[in-house]
């Protein structure tokens, strides 16, 4: 795709003007997830804002803003006089991909892209579950729940008079599809709150996912220096754990990948936020070649 024009920003780009998330933000993330699934291929360059602007009847100020906010993600690189670039490794050339007349990023896969044993203990039994009343062995019952301490200490949205009802809810449906739109706004995900699942702590999220990928002898990659608690439950499954370098820009891609050649790696376990005990943020050229070398 050599030439801006082929891509049908429209077929994607879907502005919700009642929301809360601002216009800008709202384009800068679908960009952002349309470059990710490989929609806008690297080195593509953009459309000029007054372009775009015309395309999306937005304003002129607004494509600005998005781009800025893209620039500093580090999803595209604005060159002044010249436009706006989808960011790339200075090795990889243009490529072309054939991209449908009509897309959406907005559909969640029916099915992960990885293998794991299957059982129906994982399956959720309400899901499908008609009947007016039912039995678990430990849910609260969210009527007798404490709201006025909280409500004092929260923010103000809890503050509200309608925020006692909507906490209330069965299975907390309010709490969940507000901390879905968190994870979009924030971490550049697209999910429902069918999606997530609360526990009590990232220990105990990280040993389910343990519990579910990992069998005997499975090799984990992790940071050097990492997290001994991440070890310690990696290990509860018997598996192998191999130390990957670090530097100033985070994990070590090259060295993983050397890795990679020797072992067949059945995790890599990250923190790119802040790694622990160095707090590096890893660079965004190095989540790029970790997602190419996942790939």
């Amino acid at each position: 795709m050599n030439s801006p024009a082929e891509i049908p920003y429209k077929s994607f780009i879907e502005i919700e003007r009642n929301s809360d998330t601002p216009i800008y933000l709202q384009l800068a993330n679908q960009l952002a997830k349309a470059i990710q699934l490989g929609y806008i291929p690297s080195g593509t360059k953009l459309l000029g804002t007054r372009q775009l602007s015309d395309i999306l009847t937005l304003h002129r100020n607004t494509i600005v803003n998005s781009f800025q906010e893209l620039e500093a993600q580090g999803w595209i690189e604005i060159v002044p006089n010249r436009g706006s670039y989808v960011l790339s490794q200075s090795s990889q050339k243009f490529q072309k991909t054939i991209v449908p007349k009509q897309f959406s990023i907005n559909l969640y896969p029916d099915k992960t892209g990885f293998q794991f044993e299957q059982s129906i203990l994982l399956d959720n039994p309400y899901e499908n579950f008609n009947q007016r009343l039912y039995l678990t062995d430990g849910t609260i019952d969210h009527r007798l729940a404490e709201l006025k301490l909280p409500a004092k200490l929260y923010s103000a949205i809890l503050k509200r008079k309608t925020s006692i009802s909507k906490v209330n809810q069965s299975k907390n449906e309010y709490f969940l599809k507000n901390l879905a739109n968190y994870l979009n706004l924030t971490r550049g995900l697209h999910i429902s709150k069918e999606n997530i699942l609360v526990t009590r702590s990232s220990e105990i999220s990280l040993f389910l996912i343990a519990e579910i990928l990992l069998k005997q002898n499975d090799v984990v990659a992790v940071a050097n220096l990492s997290y001994y608690k991440s070890n310690m439950i990696f290990q509860t499954q018997f598996a192998k754990i191999k130390q990957v370098k670090t530097d100033q820009f985070g994990i070590d891609t090259d060295d993983l990948r050397r890795l990679c050649e020797q072992f067949p790696i059945r995790i890599v376990y990250v923190t790119p936020h802040h790694h622990y005990p160095t707090t590096v943020t890893l660079s965004s050229q190095r989540r790029v070649e970790l997602l190419q070398l996942s790939q």
